[in-house]
Parts: structure tokens; sequence; C-alpha cells
């Protein structure tokens, strides 16, 4: 996305209804207008001033009326300035809002969550804001008002000196624009470079955060600080190349700026000494050259500053989504049927996969899902619950077929996933515990947890107790009980459990198991991943994996005919028997 397709894009966003920010961007505009009025005022109070001292007929109060027009005018900045300031950081807090509730709704709604840098989408919304001031206060506020106050300018200077100057003044303008965009198109590149190392070291030092305890635990502390040390150099080589784009552009943009100015005053100098304009009009045209200069170079920086902005604005804008609706497990739960015709998939060539499965889940059944490791068992769960999108074939809930979580009104109403890792939420135990969706309140799930022995002894269990990142202040076992006691009862079509009960002792997850049965009843079509042949035992229907296909379907005792299928539970966990 370019620079210009950014600003637009920003614009649009800026006046759509549902940011409610037009009041806000007239406040914006009108003191702009005011300042321009007055920036251009106070030059020409000072050239009438000096122009009447020249000429010794100034009065005593038209002196005091004159320098107080043109104090007035010139300092008034510092008051207009914080006030649009106060409007403007309106605006940047909801287009922050906005664009990072986009950003989320693009990366999490279509799948695109499995494929991102999540170090580097951080960064990106963490730096949002300051890239919004120097796009929004700097660039758009800055630069247009910079354009129509030049243009005033010189309508002013043509009506009362010459053409000549208005040529002066615009072949400045000219060219400080024309060396300013070659600069800042190079410029952006070099800086989406920094982009990419400045994400890539933020990435690694939270990969490393993330994973301290094996980090450790393998004493692979120096592999890892050097690896960072690594990156951090990386980032200096490619920020020391932005900063040299940097100085070039801002000697460009000076040397522009410089010549000009000589050649204006030069001008303007020799035409006083000739007699051709005033000393007051001498003033004027030194004082617009002023402030027309010292913006510039304000508006130099900023647009050093705006070609990072830009390319990483530009990224958050190409990310954006619709915010999908919130799936509405409850009012009118029935069981759902589904089918899977065909079906393949692959994560890459030489890769496992999936092969030709056509399988039927009845309505309010219960099936479980086994084979060995790497038979394809939670591909197959995540293909069902819609976070792999099928190769080959498809997948039809209740005589629908559907492609993806991110269908609107699709498989995410109806099918709800709970994977074998439970990463739980870095929030108190509560929250994690009343995360939607769930059908409880916070005494009943409590009352759950303690008949399922979450902590041992008859200490109460803390709702407020802070479970860690991910769940590392939790055993495996307490996290998995943690994610399941919210699903009691949950009025869910179909629910589908990828190994998660894997971390408990048998008697817990025949327990728990039981429980979330008896709480889901017939309203909820229950798939459950499994290594436990008691729960083989238990299950309406047993699929059978190997090595990507489909062995065999049928109750336990049927598929104990096959002699692979006893040889699975014979070596068993635990040592479990068929």
């Amino acid at each position: 996305m370019s620079g210009v397709d950014v600003i637009r894009r920003l614009l649009g966003l800026m006046g759509a209804a549902r940011l409610k920010c037009c009041g806000a961007i007239g406040a914006c505009l009108g003191l702009e207008a005011i300042g321009i009025a007055l920036a251009i005022l106070a030059p020409y109070a000072l050239k009438i001033l000096v122009d009447h001292l020249g000429k010794g007929d100034a009065s005593i109060s038209a002196l005091l009326a004159y320098v107080c027009l043109f104090v007035v005018a010139w300092t008034a900045t510092t008051i207009l300035d914080p006030v649009r300031n106060a409007f403007s950081s309106k605006i940047n807090t909801r287009l922050v809002r906005e664009l990072s509730v986009g950003a989320l709704a693009g990366t999490l709604g279509d799948g695109r969550w499995r494929k991102v840098d999540s170090g580097r989408v951080q960064g990106l919304l963490e730096r949002l804001p300051y890239n919004l001031v120097v796009l929004v206060d700097g660039l758009i506020w800055r630069t247009a008002p910079l354009a129509i106050q030049l243009l005033f300018s010189l309508v002013v200077i043509v009506r009362i000196m010459s053409w000549t100057y208005v040529a002066g003044f615009a072949a400045l303008a000219v060219g400080f624009v024309a060396v300013s965009w070659l600069g800042v198109s190079r410029q952006v590149a070099v800086s989406r470079d920094y982009n990419e190392r400045l994400a890539a070291s933020g990435e690694l030092l939270g990969d490393i955060l993330k994973n301290a305890r094996r980090v450790v635990a393998n004493g692979a502390t120096g592999y890892e600080l050097a690896g960072v040390g690594a990156s951090f150099d990386d980032r200096e080589r490619s920020e020391s190349s932005m900063n040299g784009s940097l100085i070039r552009l801002s000697c460009l943009q000076w040397l522009v700026m410089a010549m000009a100015l000589f050649v204006i005053m030069v001008m303007a100098g020799l035409d006083v000494v000739h007699g051709l304009i005033t000393a007051g009009d001498f003033v004027l045209v030194q004082a617009y050259a002023i402030r027309l200069i010292m913006p510039l170079s304000t508006v130099a920086f900023v647009l050093s500053q705006s070609a990072g902005a830009l390319a990483a604005v530009g990224d958050i804008l190409n990310m954006q989504g619709v915010t999908p609706k919130v799936p509405q497990h409850g009012k009118d739960r029935k069981p759902v049927s589904i089918r899977l015709e065909g079906v393949s998939f692959s994560y890459g060539p030489d890769l496992p996969g999936l092969t030709d499965i056509t399988l039927e889940f009845p309505a309010a059944s219960f099936t479980a899902i086994v084979g060995a490791n790497g038979s394809g068992k939670s591909t197959l769960a995540q293909l069902i619950a819609g976070l792999l999108v099928p190769n080959a074939g498809t997948i039809q809930i209740e005589a629908r077929t559907l492609s993806g979580a991110a269908e609107e009104d699709g498989i995410a109403q109806k099918v709800l996933y709970v994977p074998q890792r439970t990463s739980l939420f870095n929030r108190d135990l509560r929250a994690n515990l009343m995360y939607p969706p769930f059908d409880h309140d916070e005494a009943a799930a409590l009352d759950i947890l303690r008949s399922w022995t979450f902590q041992d002894g008859e200490r109460p269990i803390d709702p407020d107790l802070k479970v860690g990142e991910g769940g590392s202040a939790l055993s495996g076992g307490q996290a998995q009980k943690l994610e399941l006691a919210r699903l009691m009862g949950i009025k869910t079509p179909c629910l589908v459990l990828d190994e998660s009960t894997s971390a408990l002792d048998p008697q817990s997850e025949a327990r728990v198991i039981a429980d979330l049965r008896r709480a889901l009843g017939t309203g909820t079509t229950l798939i459950l991943v499994t290594h436990r042949v008691a729960v083989a035992r238990d299950a309406d229907q047993v699929v059978w994996l190997q090595e990507g296909r489909v062995a065999a379907t049928g109750a336990h005792e049927e598929l104990l005919d096959f002699e692979d299928y006893r040889i699975l539970w014979g070596s068993g966990r635990i040592g479990e028997k068929a």
C-alpha cells in the first residue's frame, strides 16, 4: 500500500460516521483556519508598522495598536496548538481503537492467525498511537495548513509587490516538495526494513520470555542471549541505514531552503536599495519566509518520521477485517450431525495429513477418535471445528457445507473446540472460569472444581488467584479441569475435545467425562480425541485412524476384532489393557 493510499484511507476513516469525529475535525479545521489567518496577518501588521516608522508619522496609539496586533497574531499559536491537539487526540484515540479492533478481527477472523507472527502484530499495534500522531498531527495537520498559508501569503505578496517574489516562494515550495518526495520514497523502503528488524527482535524477546522455563532447564540461556544480541545488531545496522537516508534527505531539504531564502532576501534587499519596495515590504518578505521555512523544517522531520509510520500503518490497514458476531452457543440448542465426504488435508509435501476421510457423526452421539501418535487425530478434530480447511472433500453440518470458521453464522456458531494444551489467559481464575461462552454462575463453577479435587486439602478455591501466562501457575491437570468446568452444561450443538483430559489421572478423567456427558445430555454432539481405552469403551462410536486414514469405525467391542486395534490398546497408556 502506497503512502498516498494510507493517507487516503486514514482520511476516509476520520470522516466515517461510526467514529463520531466530525465535531472534532470541524474544531481542528476552524482552529487551523484561525491560525492561518493570524500567520498571514502578523507579518502584514509588522510591515505597516515599519512603513509608518520609516515615514515618521506613526502616532503612539497607532504604534501600540500595530504592535499589539503583531504580538497577538504572532504568539496566538501557543494557545491554538494545545487546543487543536486536544481535539486531534480525540480523533487519534478513536482511530487507534478502530484500527486495532479491525486488525485483530482480520487476523483472528479468517484463519490468518495460524500464519501470523504474534510479536510483529503486537509491535505494530503498540506503536500505532505514535505512528498516528506522526501522520495525523504531523503530516495532515501541519502540511495541509502550511500549503494553504503559503498560497494566501503569495496572494498578499503579489498584491503588494511583484510576481518575482511569488516565483521565488513557489520555487522554494516546489523544490522542497520534490526533494522530500524523492527522499521519502527511499525512506519508506529503509523504514519498512527497520520495522521488520524491530518486530523480529521483539518477537524473539517474547518467545524467550514465554518459554523461559525451557530455556533455563536446557542450560540455553547463553545461546538465547547471543541470539538476542545478534538480533539487536541487525536492528542497529538497519537503523543506521535509515538514519543515513534521513541525513541525506535533510541535507537536500536544507540546501533547497537555504538557496531559495538567499535568493529571495538578496532580491528584496536590492529592491529596497533601488527604491522599488519599502523597508516594510522587505520585513514582510522576511517574515513570510521565516514563517514558511520554520514550519518546513518541522515538516522535513515529520516527513522523515512519516516514512516509517506510513509503512507500519499501511501494514495495519492491510490486516483490517470485519468484526465477527459473538457465537451464540445457547438459546435454541439442538445437537447437530456432521458428515465428512472424501476429505483430505496436508500440511505440505512429505508431511503427515489425512487422506480420503468419509465419516458420519450422528446428532447427540458420543464419538471417540483414537489412533497412534501421528495418525491424524488432532488434524481431524481441527477440520471438524473449522480451524483447518480441507484440501479436498466437503464437511457438512446438518447437510450444510461449510468452508471454515470465518463463514458468518457457520462453524463458529455450531462447533466448540477445546485443545489438549489449554492456554489460559494471564488473568485471574474467575476470568478464565467465566470466559465466554459459559452457562453457569461463579458459585456453581467453583463447586464443580471442588468436586473434581481442583486442589488438595479443604482450603477454599480463590477465584482471584492469578493463573499466570498460559496458566503457568497451575498444573496441567488443573488447567484442563478449569477449562472443562467452564464448559459444564454449555449449550453448544457440538463439542470437540482434542485430548482435553490427557493431563488427568484415569479416575479424574472418568469422573470429569461422566459429569460432562450428564450435563450436556442429549443436546450436544460430543467428539473426544483420546488415548484411553476406558473412554473408547463408553463411546457410542469409535473412529480408528491409521497413517492418516480411517482404519475402521464402530463400537469398541466390534473393533477388537482387528488385531492392530487390540495391539493399540495393549501398548496403551499407563498399562491399560483392552
